[in-house]
């Protein structure tokens, strides 16, 4: 059984932990981080034409600007798809950003910490993301409400303290 669901695990041994994204999942960030922006821009754009004479001008310049305040955002998001722990010594990671596939070798020495984010609302994700040296956070794990169960949570923190040796905080 995976424990790490939604993530499939390539290799988890004693001393490595190779977890790499579904396809569904990555299709799905592709789609959220890329297609919906454009989307939003071609909407708001249709919106105005059809509209825009009958709102007053001020308005057609505020949902113009929080159109590509939130486009950007998205866009320029980006996220994990593959992450290889080996123990003790450093983490591997595959992160895809608006210019492409951007790979990141991380030593042991140079994480400060891991935190169990669980996110508010009724079902609520849980997020496991890494402070590094310089100051920058990065999201290890994203798992959703569907997926999210316990025991795996448990496990996988256990997982995770176990070969990084870093005791793994719980911030609510």
């Amino acid at each position: 059984m995976n424990i790490y669901h939604p993530y499939e695990a390539l290799a988890d041994t004693e001393d490595c932990l190779h977890l790499k994204e579904s396809e569904n999942r990555e299709r799905y960030q592709f789609i959220v981080t890329r297609l919906v922006p454009l989307f939003l821009i071609l909407f708001t754009w249709f919106f105005l034409q059809q509209v825009g004479a009958s709102i007053p001008m001020g308005w057609n310049y505020v949902l113009i600007a929080v159109t590509l305040f939130v486009a950007v955002l998205l866009f320029t998001r980006s996220y994990i798809t593959e992450l290889k722990i080996v123990q003790h010594k450093e983490l591997y990671i595959v992160q895809k950003t608006i210019f492409g596939t951007k790979e990141k070798n991380i030593n042991r020495s140079d994480i400060n910490n891991i935190k169990l984010v669980r996110k508010r609302g009724m079902p609520g994700s849980v997020l496991f993301v890494m402070n590094i040296k310089p100051g920058k956070s990065i999201l290890l794990l994203s798992i959703p409400p569907a997926n999210k169960d316990e025991h795996h949570l448990r496990l996988i923190k256990e997982r995770l303290e176990d070969l990084l040796q870093i005791n793994i905080t719980e911030q609510k």
